[in-house]
């Protein structure tokens, strides 16, 4: 399965948070990127929908 990270947040902590508020796995890796499963992607943009604080690509 492939696995996305998110980029181009305003805050480390508030994505973080946005995450755990809706109860998505993520994985942090050592430059500090946010890494969500692929079956994640569509919960996690809904999540952050209203925040222009995303950006996904494949880890």
């Amino acid at each position: 399965m492939s696995k996305f990270y998110i980029e181009n947040f305003t805050d480390f902590e508030q994505a973080l948070s946005i995450l755990d508020t809706n109860q998505i796995s993520y994985d942090i890796d050592e430059s500090r990127l946010i890494c969500v499963d692929e079956t994640d992607v569509c919960p996690t943009l809904e999540a952050f929908d209203k925040e222009d604080i995303y950006y996904l690509e494949a880890c």
